[in-house]
């Protein structure tokens, strides 16, 4: 990338020779994204005008960083075309070709965005063939296949996350749905409940062939989330399908959600707790897309609150929307979206319900283990995982995530696996605070002419990339002084 934000951007300092490779991210300035957020934690973005939405740190043909070798800058992916084997290494260049297999991105959200669903592997090769034998442009507005890659993601807090992810407990869809007074919530309500059958056979019309093993409650989930993000698309000519500002009437149902008494404890306690925060999702969405029944799904699913640190794994079929707070994401190296609502982009609801995964569970967390300067996120897949670590601090997590280790009791105190920094694999480092340095030991005569460095001295808001032949790298603050946090992401291997 050239023009405004390469004449900004400051490179690390280093010295001509050796192995560790400056990348610069690719800013996405979507609508939704923060006007200081991003911009304070990159100081290479301050002058940004406008919000800031994602910061994109990989090798996705469509958005590729830019990495500096010696005096020369090129795009990631073509430097790793150019030498896989170095780049990546044997393994992972054998296991997925010449391609970084996984996206790191850094996300602030100032306004809720997009329910989407990420396709399936087979959906999205399908439909990206699909979309270029129509001669849809791959940078086209319109275009719902980008690449050929399935997509599952990981989102990691960096401050208090707000989302909504995968369906609640019908019992908790029910509840919420019912506290909405208009007809639209209360045929959701009847088709989860098993009834409204005339409605029943539109919706059973575009369910995908996986609907064939779904279960009863499945299948009404997927017919009420149809509704909701149909309405008003001349699915039928019925009264609740006309334009409504969802926005008074959610800020009423959750004004009856908080004067409902958690009568009995225990389950009951919790449920009232869940329907509170759906609705408070769905007010929140519909303040932004006041007339858009899509808010109406939010309060069938998962509402989400991740505190610094927290994570939560999001597998292709899921859907899901970010309500609020700054974030780092990663995943498999793919940018298939396909919206249903909540959004000024392109949707294409038929593609979303195909590969909707309309099962009632609980959001998943990844794995996460505290190693000796940090923690190591883990959500079981090869494509990824990720470091979240400090240098200089008597409390490593605590400083990585800013809350004390004692509070969160769903991270195991071993890894089972070496730390990224110890495998030869490619890596992306990022200083997230203070000052650091980052030092490779193995080094041939071959990254001289690479134009690579050794040693990386970096400030907030630098990165790097780690090619796997450099193999182990060390993290520190350079003397007793200086330190700070970072993020170092990897494969799963």
């Amino acid at each position: 990338m050239s023009g405004r934000y390469a004449s900004e951007w400051v490179r690390p300092r280093r010295r001509k020779g050796e192995g560790v490779i400056p990348i610069r991210p690719v800013p996405k300035p979507y609508a939704w994204g923060s006007h200081d957020r991003l911009q304070s934690l990159v100081p290479s973005m301050r002058d940004m005008r406008g919000p800031l939405a994602e910061l994109w740190y990989g090798g996705h043909p469509q958005s590729p960083s830019m990495v500096v070798l010696g005096d020369d800058e090129m795009a990631l992916d073509a430097a790793i075309r150019r030498d896989p084997e170095h780049m990546l290494g044997t393994v992972v260049s054998r296991r997925w070709g010449p391609a970084l297999p996984y996206l790191l991105k850094m996300i602030a959200v100032r306004t809720p965005l997009s329910l989407q669903v990420h396709p399936l592997d087979f959906e999205a090769r399908a439909g990206f063939h699909r979309e270029n034998a129509a001669g849809v442009p791959l940078d086209a507005d319109v275009r719902s296949f980008r690449d050929e890659r399935g997509k599952s993601e990981m989102v990691v807090a960096l401050d208090d996350f707000r989302a909504s992810i995968g369906f609640a407990p019908v019992a908790l869809q029910l509840a919420a749905l019912r506290l909405i007074d208009h007809d639209l919530a209360r045929l959701m309500v009847r088709l989860l409940e098993g009834d409204a059958v005339a409605m029943s056979s539109a919706a059973d019309d575009c369910m995908p062939p996986a609907a064939a093993s779904w279960g009863r409650s499945e299948r009404n989930i997927f017919r009420a989330f149809w509704l909701a993000v149909t309405a008003g698309q001349g699915v039928c000519d019925c009264d609740v399908w006309k334009s409504t500002d969802w926005l008074p009437l959610l800020i009423a149902a959750q004004d009856r959600a908080s004067r409902m008494g958690a009568v009995g404890g225990g389950e009951t306690s919790f449920m009232i707790d869940g329907v509170r925060s759906a609705l408070g999702n769905a007010v929140d969405a519909a303040r932004t897309f006041p007339g858009d029944s899509a808010v109406l799904a939010l309060a069938m699913m998962n509402a989400v609150h991740l505190a610094p640190g927290m994570g939560a794994f999001i597998s292709t079929g899921v859907p899901h929307a970010y309500i609020r707070g700054t974030a780092v994401e990663i995943m498999t190296n793919s940018d298939n979206v396909l919206r249903a609502g909540l959004t000024v982009k392109h949707r294409d609801v038929p593609n979303l319900l195909r590969n909707l995964r309309p099962s009632p569970e609980p959001v998943r967390r990844p794995e996460s283990f505290a190693v000796a300067d940090g923690v190591l996120y883990r959500p079981g897949l090869d494509e990824f995982s990720l470091k979240y670590g400090v240098v200089n601090a008597l409390d490593p997590y605590a400083a990585a995530v800013g809350v004390s280790s004692d509070a969160h009791p769903w991270y195991e105190t071993s890894a089972i696996a070496p730390p990224p920094e110890c495998v030869d694999r490619p890596r992306v480092l990022v200083c997230l605070s203070g000052e650091l340095r980052s030092r490779v030991g193995r080094v041939t005569d071959a990254d001289a002419n690479r134009g690579g460095l050794r040693t990386v001295a970096m400030r907030q808001g630098d990165a790097v990339f780690i090619p796997a032949a450099d193999g182990p790298v060390s993290i520190d603050g350079g003397n007793e002084t200086t330190g700070g946090t970072y993020l170092l992401a990897s494969t799963g291997l």
